[in-house]
């Protein structure tokens, strides 16, 4: 029987996190973590609703963002920190 390889540790939520707001545009900014192969990110609007959004990486920059579109006369939220869903798969570690 083989054992397989344990899981990679997990990685630390990202830093930076910021958000902006200018009229139905909102700019949610934050700094890459090395070693991520994405990101998810929820969202609770003021009318309950729920937005998930799962972020894969382009570039090598530092930094990262995502711009949303919401309605002016919805509050927005962002419930959860931003999490790397897993390690690279070039560095060998498989996502979790």
């Amino acid at each position: 029987m083989l054992d397989s390889p344990p899981p990679p540790p997990a990685l630390p939520a990202p830093r930076g996190l910021k958000t902006i707001r200018q009229g139905s545009t909102v700019t949610v900014r934050w700094e890459a973590i090395a070693g991520a192969a994405g990101y998810t990110l929820s969202v609770r609007l003021s009318n309950g609703v729920e937005q998930h959004y799962a972020l894969g990486i382009r570039g090598a920059g530092k930094d990262r963002q995502l711009r949303l579109s919401i309605p002016g006369y919805l509050g927005a939220r962002v419930t959860s920190p931003l999490r790397p869903p897993g390690r690279d798969t070039a560095r060998g570690a498989p996502p979790p």
